[in-house]
């Protein structure tokens, strides 16, 4: 009797374990980002030094080169850094995480983005094509390395930093795709 009950309880573990793994394919779905992790890329032998986009925030006069995931320089200790979690445009749906690091320092790239506000845009260049995103919600978060966002069918562009009112909290910025153009 005490066998089943181990085996039933195994069963029932295993069965939830892999059930947490399955993406639900219903409209909105949470998605769970991570920042990349920096080991992988110094293990990388050759940078390709080709930026794959530029991100452009002109409300704090910020425009960065961004590094394909496989490129040494996606990291956050010297640029934005594109999160593995990332789909690009022009996949539909796509949702683009970007992550940087706020406060002082030459490092502080998100220094000024608490700053932005619903309404404001961002625009993200990739692939012969501009972007345009409008802010449509800022919050704070867990600071705990990964990002909560209920996706929906639209495009999207995720914003993340620390919260520079409390530093256990990230600032998340989700803005939609309002405008795309060659």
């Amino acid at each position: 009797m005490k066998k089943k009950i181990i085996l039933i309880s195994f069963y029932l573990l295993l069965c939830f374990c892999l059930y947490q793994k399955l993406e639900p394919s219903t409209e909105n779905q949470s998605i769970s980002s991570s920042l990349f992790d920096a080991k992988e890329k110094k293990d990388l032998k050759e940078a390709k030094d080709d930026p794959i986009a530029t991100l452009t925030i002109s409300k704090i006069e910020l425009e960065r080169p961004i590094y394909a995931l496989e490129d040494p320089k996606n990291n956050v200790e010297e640029n934005v850094t594109l999160l593995k979690e990332s789909i690009l445009p022009p996949e539909e749906n796509s949702i683009v995480f970007l992550a940087a690091h706020s406060g002082t320092g030459e490092k502080a790239l998100f220094s000024r983005l608490d700053e932005l506000e619903i309404g404001d845009t961002v625009s993200l260049s990739f692939d012969s094509y501009q972007y345009t995103y409008q802010v449509e919600t800022r919050e704070e978060q867990p600071k705990n390395g990964h990002i909560q966002v209920l996706k929906n069918q639209e495009e999207e562009l995720v914003l993340t930093t620390c919260s520079e009112q409390d530093e256990t909290k990230q600032l998340v910025i989700i803005s939609k795709l309002i405008k795309k153009e060659k």
